[in-house]
Protein backbone atom coordinates (compact mmCIF):
# COMPACT_ATOMS: atom_id res chain seq x y z
CA UNK A 1 0.00 0.00 0.00
CA UNK A 2 2.76 2.09 1.04
CA UNK A 3 4.88 1.85 -2.13
CA UNK A 4 2.05 2.58 -4.57
CA UNK A 5 0.59 5.85 -2.37
CA UNK A 6 5.04 7.03 -3.32
CA UNK A 7 4.57 5.84 -6.83
CA UNK A 8 1.42 8.42 -6.77
CA UNK A 9 2.92 11.01 -5.65
CA UNK A 10 6.06 10.42 -7.93
CA UNK A 11 3.75 10.39 -11.18
CA UNK A 12 2.34 13.85 -9.42
CA UNK A 13 5.46 15.34 -9.39
CA UNK A 14 6.92 13.81 -12.94
CA UNK A 15 3.30 15.13 -14.63
CA UNK A 16 4.31 18.94 -12.76
CA UNK A 17 8.22 18.45 -14.07
CA UNK A 18 6.69 18.05 -17.48
CA UNK A 19 4.62 20.85 -17.10
CA UNK A 20 6.80 23.55 -16.10
CA UNK A 21 9.16 21.87 -18.67
CA UNK A 22 6.75 22.51 -21.56
CA UNK A 23 5.82 26.14 -20.18
CA UNK A 24 9.37 26.80 -20.66
CA UNK A 25 9.65 25.35 -23.93
CA UNK A 26 6.80 27.44 -25.37
CA UNK A 27 8.52 30.51 -23.85
CA UNK A 28 11.65 29.85 -25.50
CA UNK A 29 10.36 29.19 -28.54
CA UNK A 30 7.77 32.16 -28.69
CA UNK A 31 11.30 34.50 -27.61
CA UNK A 32 13.31 33.04 -30.75
CA UNK A 33 10.22 33.39 -33.13
CA UNK A 34 9.87 37.48 -31.29
CA UNK A 35 13.73 37.30 -32.24
CA UNK A 36 13.38 36.16 -35.86
CA UNK A 37 10.70 38.85 -35.96
CA UNK A 38 12.64 41.84 -34.57
CA UNK A 39 15.81 40.98 -36.06
CA UNK A 40 18.94 41.28 -33.96
CA UNK A 41 18.26 43.97 -31.61
CA UNK A 42 18.41 42.00 -28.29
CA UNK A 43 15.53 41.60 -26.21
CA UNK A 44 15.08 43.70 -22.74
CA UNK A 45 13.08 44.00 -19.73
CA UNK A 46 13.14 47.66 -17.96
CA UNK A 47 11.85 49.05 -14.79
CA UNK A 48 10.49 52.73 -14.16
CA UNK A 49 8.55 55.04 -13.85
CA UNK A 50 5.80 55.27 -16.62
CA UNK A 51 5.80 59.16 -18.06
CA UNK A 52 3.23 60.62 -20.62
CA UNK A 53 6.26 63.18 -22.14
CA UNK A 54 5.03 66.26 -25.02
CA UNK A 55 7.70 67.15 -27.64
CA UNK A 56 7.54 69.42 -30.08
CA UNK A 57 6.82 67.53 -33.44
CA UNK A 58 6.64 68.31 -37.04
CA UNK A 59 7.26 70.70 -38.71
CA UNK A 60 10.80 71.89 -37.09
CA UNK A 61 10.94 69.76 -34.45
CA UNK A 62 11.98 72.06 -32.29
CA UNK A 63 9.93 74.59 -30.02
CA UNK A 64 5.72 73.89 -29.76
CA UNK A 65 6.02 77.72 -28.92
CA UNK A 66 7.12 78.80 -32.90
CA UNK A 67 4.88 76.41 -34.40
CA UNK A 68 5.77 73.19 -34.18
CA UNK A 69 2.72 70.53 -33.32
CA UNK A 70 2.73 68.94 -29.86
CA UNK A 71 3.81 65.29 -30.14
CA UNK A 72 2.95 63.28 -27.28
CA UNK A 73 5.05 60.44 -26.45
CA UNK A 74 5.49 57.66 -23.73
CA UNK A 75 8.97 57.37 -22.22
CA UNK A 76 9.71 55.19 -19.33
CA UNK A 77 12.44 56.89 -16.48
CA UNK A 78 14.56 53.73 -16.19
CA UNK A 79 14.87 52.99 -12.51
CA UNK A 80 18.93 52.60 -11.95
CA UNK A 81 19.20 48.79 -12.22
CA UNK A 82 17.20 49.19 -15.46
CA UNK A 83 19.56 51.66 -16.65
CA UNK A 84 22.67 50.12 -16.34
CA UNK A 85 21.37 46.91 -18.05
CA UNK A 86 20.21 49.28 -20.90
CA UNK A 87 23.96 50.77 -21.03
CA UNK A 88 25.54 47.46 -21.09
CA UNK A 89 23.37 45.94 -23.33
CA UNK A 90 25.47 45.68 -27.05
CA UNK A 91 22.82 46.82 -30.15
CA UNK A 92 23.34 45.96 -33.48
CA UNK A 93 22.47 49.16 -35.12
CA UNK A 94 23.77 52.43 -34.91
CA UNK A 95 25.57 52.43 -31.47
CA UNK A 96 25.77 55.36 -29.72
CA UNK A 97 28.69 55.74 -27.35
CA UNK A 98 28.69 55.01 -23.62
CA UNK A 99 29.60 58.87 -23.24
CA UNK A 100 27.16 60.21 -25.72
CA UNK A 101 24.47 58.39 -23.75
CA UNK A 102 25.53 59.35 -20.76
CA UNK A 103 25.91 63.04 -21.68
CA UNK A 104 22.61 63.55 -22.77
CA UNK A 105 19.83 65.87 -19.91
CA UNK A 106 17.93 63.00 -20.35
CA UNK A 107 20.06 59.59 -20.41
CA UNK A 108 17.94 57.80 -17.98
CA UNK A 109 15.08 57.59 -19.94
CA UNK A 110 13.73 55.56 -22.94
CA UNK A 111 11.57 56.37 -25.43
CA UNK A 112 8.65 53.49 -26.03
CA UNK A 113 8.58 53.08 -29.44
CA UNK A 114 5.42 50.91 -29.90
CA UNK A 115 4.09 47.97 -32.27
CA UNK A 116 0.58 49.07 -31.49
CA UNK A 117 -1.57 52.70 -30.22
CA UNK A 118 -0.58 52.12 -26.76
CA UNK A 119 -2.71 54.62 -24.78
CA UNK A 120 -5.64 51.65 -24.24
CA UNK A 121 -2.24 49.53 -22.31
CA UNK A 122 -0.73 53.00 -21.20
CA UNK A 123 -4.59 54.36 -19.78
CA UNK A 124 -4.30 55.26 -15.75
CA UNK A 125 -0.24 54.05 -15.38
CA UNK A 126 0.94 57.90 -16.29
CA UNK A 127 3.21 58.13 -13.80
CA UNK A 128 3.76 54.59 -11.80
CA UNK A 129 6.22 52.45 -11.77
CA UNK A 130 6.11 49.52 -14.14
CA UNK A 131 8.28 46.83 -15.74
CA UNK A 132 8.20 46.19 -19.90
CA UNK A 133 9.81 44.07 -21.84
CA UNK A 134 10.77 45.07 -25.74
CA UNK A 135 13.60 45.08 -28.53
CA UNK A 136 16.41 48.26 -27.51
CA UNK A 137 18.44 50.16 -29.72
CA UNK A 138 19.79 53.33 -29.85
CA UNK A 139 18.42 56.66 -31.35
CA UNK A 140 19.98 57.45 -34.98
CA UNK A 141 17.30 59.82 -36.17
CA UNK A 142 16.00 63.49 -35.14
CA UNK A 143 12.72 61.46 -34.13
CA UNK A 144 14.09 59.52 -31.51
CA UNK A 145 13.53 61.37 -28.55
CA UNK A 146 15.87 59.84 -25.92
CA UNK A 147 19.35 58.36 -26.43
CA UNK A 148 17.58 54.48 -26.29
CA UNK A 149 14.61 53.26 -27.40
CA UNK A 150 12.51 50.03 -27.15
CA UNK A 151 10.05 48.67 -29.49
CA UNK A 152 6.95 47.11 -27.27
CA UNK A 153 5.59 44.35 -29.93
CA UNK A 154 1.53 44.37 -29.42
CA UNK A 155 1.48 41.42 -27.65
CA UNK A 156 4.27 42.05 -24.49
CA UNK A 157 2.83 42.33 -21.08
CA UNK A 158 3.63 45.48 -19.43
CA UNK A 159 2.69 44.92 -15.86
CA UNK A 160 3.39 47.26 -12.38
CA UNK A 161 5.19 46.72 -9.65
Amino acid sequence: MKQKKWMNYAFCLLGIIIVCFSILLVRENHRIALQKEYGSDPFVTLSGTLKLKIFPGPPEYFSIENGDKADACWVLELDKESFILALSTPVQELELDFKDIIKRPNASEIFLFPDYNVDESFRGKNGQHISISGYLFHAHTAHHRTPMLLTVPEHIYTHQK
